[in-house]
């Protein structure tokens, strides 16, 4: 252990010393007055000696927590000075960088200090000012065309270095967007003549290009006419611009009609495909409702609401033109949000009246005979298990009626099939004719009609509408070649439900009703009844 200096000493043991001096001060004034063991001595006696106590802890417990102190701030100053050590270090690596770099430089500052020097003093300003300002600008000579002098913000904005557009012609710095400016900055060159925002296209160093706006004017430095040129990049605005016109020239030439509507529903923009559809001219309908909106609106099949509670709404509607014509538009109507907010409305219209006639004359075909134009057998079969099932729901009672014409054969094959395709055409028009709405015409092929009389509730009723047909059937049928035939039928009918409700049952019993019809002469029509054999047909 290291010997302890007298100051150390005295100050670890200053706790010590005062717990001995009042001790002794105690036990010298019990000698002084003789009195040790009175009440009084005895508190005289302790009282110092408990003070001492107290100092002697407070003062030990003061310099332990001064040595933790000096301890923290002997290790800051360590760290302090090892960071201050990194720090030089580091700044004479900054230092040898600069130095480096400050050659490749010099030759550079020299020329522009050269360039200035070379300029007199009134223009100090105006040079401090030019290439202090973030704006893109050079300076060139009027008469000569050449530039003078650029700005930082020009040679970061082209990444040129000042030396490769010094003393070059401007002519050479920039190309022109469209002929009329390249003239009119021609022109501005020789005059003097201010010009704004004319539209350059000029290249990067490395061949990139990009789009500015260029601005000249006039003035004179040092009595010489000088022209200073600023330039604005505006290649990301062009890109928009660009973006927005194709845009703008698919939705103008798009198949489909587009309208922009506000949140209120009044018309902001329809293109030209939209005109053609409705009618209404562009300025007819801007600012106003879509008519047929509103129609549809009035029929409640179609509401704002329904929107805010939807994006999209989409429909086929059959839509009212300007010239009242009705056209089969398929109609959307979608929403516009910007930052989550509605604003606007897109409304998109296509024409399908061409493919919904299309459909129609498919869907006709499906159900309907290629040469009467009556139903077809497939319809028949539709018809007829609706009417059973209104039978069973409402009691609506119908009568099948199965038609077959007599010795259509025998004509067919001796006048033609041509001849008899006019007879069939002919029965099925006059069938047709005297029948109600409610009934119906099938030809289910060859030479055979079925019917279906619909609420026929008594039997008188069904024999009059029966021999109606008969009769309209056997009138003279005359063609265009002044020729004239006559036709007869055999009809077979069967009631439901009295009859039976099962559709093959009814169509068994009309088909024997009418074989049975056949063997009975001078007889149009025969009802079925259970008399009648089942297992015949006529020979």
């Amino acid at each position: 252990m290291g010997k302890l200096s007298p100051s150390t000493f005295v100050g670890k043991s200053r706790p010590a010393l005062f717990f001995i001096i009042a001790t002794c001060c105690a036990i010298g004034y019990h000698f002084a007055v003789n009195q040790w063991f009175t009440a009084t001595s005895v508190v005289h006696f302790f009282l110092p000696l408990f003070l001492g106590s107290a100092i002697f802890f407070f003062s030990n417990h003061a310099t332990r927590q001064k040595g933790k102190l000096q301890e923290i701030i002997r290790k800051q100053s360590e760290e302090l000075s090892a960071a201050q050590s990194a720090n030089a270090q580091l700044h004479l690596r900054l230092v040898d960088v600069e130095r480096n770099s400050l050659s490749s430089r010099l030759e550079l500052q020299t020329m522009r200090l050269k360039h200035v020097q070379s300029l007199p003093n009134s223009t100090s300003k105006f040079e401090t000012t030019f290439h202090a300002t973030p704006d893109p600008m050079l300076l060139a000579d009027l008469e000569s065309g050449l530039v003078t002098d650029v700005n930082e913000s020009f040679l970061q904005l082209l990444d040129y270095k000042w030396q490769d557009v010094y003393n070059h012609a401007v002519s050479a710095v920039f190309s022109w967007a469209n002929s009329n400016d390249a003239n009119e900055f021609a022109n501005a060159l020789r005059t003097g003549k201010a010009v704004n925002n004319l539209q350059a296209i000029s290249e990067c160093k490395y061949g990139k290009n990009f789009f500015a706006l260029v601005s000249m004017r006039s003035v004179s430095i040092s009595g010489k006419r000088t022209v200073i040129i600023a330039v604005r990049d505006y290649s990301d605005l062009h890109a928009a611009q660009h973006e927005i016109h194709l845009y703008s020239q698919a939705l103008e030439q798009s198949p489909a009609g587009t309208a922009i509507l506000s949140i209120d529903g009044n018309v902001e923009y329809v293109n030209t495909r939209f005109t053609q559809i409705t009618g209404y001219t562009a300025e007819e309908l801007h600012g106003n409702k879509v008519p047929f909106l509103e129609e549809l609106s009035e029929r409640a099949a179609f509401s704002w609401k329904t929107l805010l509670a939807t994006p999209e709404w989409r429909d086929d509607i059959f839509a009212t033109r300007k010239d009242n014509t009705k056209r089969w538009l398929s109609l959307s109507v979608s929403q516009v949000l910007e930052h989550e907010v509605l604003s606007r409305y897109v409304l998109i219209l296509e024409d399908i009246t061409d493919k919904k006639e299309q459909e129609r004359r498919i869907q006709h075909m499906a159900m309907h005979d290629g040469l009467t134009g009556v139903a077809n057998r497939r319809q028949f079969k539709m018809q007829l298990a609706h009417s059973i099932e209104l039978q069973n729901r409402s009691q609506v009672p119908f009568s099948l009626v199965f038609i077959d014409l007599n010795k259509f054969k025998e004509i067919n094959d001796s006048r033609g099939h041509d001849f008899g395709d006019e007879i069939l055409k002919k029965v099925a028009k006059r069938l047709k004719h005297i029948l109600r709405e409610v009934d119906l015409v099938a030809r289910p092929g060859g030479d055979e009609f079925l019917l279906l009389l619909s609420g026929v509730h008594s039997l008188e009723d069904l024999q009059a509408t029966l021999m109606r047909i008969a009769y309209h059937i056997a009138r003279q049928i005359d063609f265009h070649d002044s020729t004239t035939t006559r036709m007869t039928a055999s009809m077979g009918v069967s009631i439901c439900p009295e009859h039976g409700t099962n559709a093959d049952d009814l169509l068994s019993k009309a088909d024997h009703a009418m074989y049975a019809c056949k063997r009975t002469a001078n007889t149009p029509f025969v009802i079925w009844n259970p008399s009648i054999d089942m297992g015949e047909k006529a020979s």
